[in-house]
């Protein structure tokens, strides 16, 4: 049997989830507006509201996917096809910090892909000034002072958390390029923040081996080697590429409710959405990615636009 035919025979067919993405992204890049506005693909429908907000609606379109994986195929499918009519953004997550594991070339993973400056887009704007505006839009600020250390005790209250997502994610990844492992890994989205408020390395460690794990996960994570990990670096690690966004905005609402009692009552993702409407973008105006996507539709209008 020839390489191709193998490779077409053993090919896993998309599922129709992914289906439906590549068929709204395809309809997207032939209708007309694909000359007026480049495409942007992004993770999730929380980055299409933070990136219109930023960015806004008159010179840019947006498409969810989904999640990361999709972003950098889609890229790699439509971009040999579109041009600089579609472009993608990627949370950087931990890949700044695992450049002894690999290199951080977002080129290498797909063409017109460009990554966040910090962990994800909340780390821009989750500020201690955004997180008391907050309070005071949401608490009774007649019966309850806020505490100017509020945001520091949230990433005191959930950090052996943030060390655990980056050895684990490093783990699975170190894993999967020695070709161990083709899974996600541990049962590590199980962890929520509520869990493990305030835990020490080895009770986040054992909590995470009370989940129920997939059965076809191989990896094995050592509590040695996670203490001597978080040991080896803890004082050269930016807390914006440790923290991740989704687990600080749930630990604010969190230590909210635990020191007051939020008038009406908070709903999850209720301060995500505050940051995308309200928080101060002001830092990430003047980031990296920013500059990319000028650039970006700088060229995108100097060879498309009629």
């Amino acid at each position: 049997m020839s390489n191709s035919i193998q490779a077409a025979v053993s090919a896993k067919p998309e599922s129709r989830q992914k289906q439906i993405y590549r068929s709204n992204v395809r309809q997207l890049l032939s209708h007309p507006d694909s000359n007026l506005k480049p495409l942007v693909l992004v993770e999730g429908p929380y980055d299409v509201k933070f990136y219109k907000e930023c960015l806004g609606s008159s010179d840019w379109r947006f498409k969810d996917l989904g999640g990361c994986p999709h972003v950098e195929e889609f890229l790699n499918d439509f971009v040999p096809n579109y041009g600089v009519k579609v472009c993608g953004i990627i949370d950087s997550d931990f890949m700044r910090l695992d450049h002894d594991i690999e290199i951080f070339r977002p080129d290498l993973k797909a063409p017109n892909l460009f990554v966040t400056d910090h962990h994800d887009w909340e780390n821009w704007v989750i500020t201690e000034p955004n997180v008391k505006a907050f309070w005071e839009l949401r608490v009774n600020t007649t019966k309850y002072t806020y505490s100017p250390t509020l945001l520091d005790d949230v990433k005191a209250g959930i950090e052996n958390l943030a060390w655990l997502w980056w050895y684990h994610c490093r783990e699975v990844h170190r894993a999967t390029v020695a070709g161990e492992v083709n899974h996600s890994g541990l049962n590590i989205s199980g962890c929520k923040t509520e869990h493990l408020w305030g835990k020490d390395l080895k009770e986040v460690y054992d909590y995470l081996l009370s989940l129920p794990l997939p059965a076809v996960d191989t990896i094995t994570l050592s509590l040695t080697d996670f203490k001597n990990f978080v040991l080896a670096n803890k004082d050269v690690t930016d807390p914006k590429q440790l923290y991740r966004g989704h687990d600080l905005c749930d630990a604010i609402q969190y230590r909210i409710k635990q020191l007051a009692k939020p008038n009406p009552q908070l709903k999850k993702n209720d301060f995500a959405n505050y940051l995308i409407e309200f928080g101060d973008k002001t830092e990430f105006h003047s980031s990296q990615l920013k500059s990319d996507l000028t650039s970006f539709l700088t060229q995108f209008q100097t060879s498309v636009r009629p």
